[in-house]
């Protein structure tokens, strides 16, 4: 039930940690060559990540995207949250309407 951008910014995570891990940062144009993903839509998903402090960047020769300890406590929800906030978790898993009185799911799906 993840979005691409969420399924991209997930293997974008893995990878700026495996590299970080490495002592390297690395360039957006990297990462979207590594995950399959257009280039420019790889950078708009890493500045999402930036500012919602999943990973961190820094500009100039030596600069990329990195993470590191500051980033260590973050989980799978934290990335889909910051790519396509908090509908996934408060919605039905399934993608059907909310219950409510004037209109009722069948019992058996109720509260997916």
């Amino acid at each position: 039930m993840f979005s691409q951008a969420s399924k991209y910014a997930i293997k974008s995570v893995i990878y700026v940690w495996t590299k970080s891990l490495e002592d390297r940062k690395v360039g957006a144009k990297e990462i979207g060559a590594e995950i399959e993903a257009p280039e420019a839509f790889t950078a708009k998903i890493l500045q999402q990540l930036v500012r919602a402090k999943i990973i961190g960047s820094q500009k100039g020769p030596n600069g990329g995207f990195y993470a590191d300890e500051s980033h260590s406590k973050i989980t799978l929800k934290d990335v889909v949250r910051a790519i396509d906030g908090d509908h996934l978790f408060s919605g039905c898993g399934l993608g059907l309407p909310k219950c409510s009185e004037k209109k009722s799911l069948p019992t058996s799906l109720r509260n997916c």
